[in-house]
């Protein structure tokens, strides 16, 4: 998953804490990322090569396998209440003709 990449930095991908960016008072990309609980966490990410992005490499995050697995179970959910309310609508089609047959 992928977050922000200027802005407001994402949880700490470790403790889920806050996240701190150092800026520099230029317009170039923020070159450290650390958690605000580093006593207890200790996450932190440096850049030392003009031109990267600690802010974006900080919100970058692996796909999580929980997430494409729960995907998929949501699309065959979809389906199978799409196949459900088309078959309800179906019903009541036919149950409209019999309560109100055409003269």
């Amino acid at each position: 998953m992928t977050g922000p990449k200027h802005g407001t930095p994402l949880p700490c991908p470790f403790c889920g804490g806050n996240a701190i960016v150092w800026r520099k008072k230029d317009d170039s990309p923020p070159q450290q990322v650390w958690c605000c609980n580093s006593v207890t966490c200790g996450g932190q990410l440096e850049l030392h090569e003009p031109g990267q992005n600690a802010l974006a490499a900080w919100n970058t995050r692996a796909a999580d396998p929980k997430v494409a697995r729960l995907q998929a179970e949501n699309a065959a959910l979809n389906e199978t209440l799409y196949k459900a309310i088309k078959i309800i609508v179906d019903i009541k089609a036919v149950l409209d003709r019999v309560e109100h047959p055409a003269p």
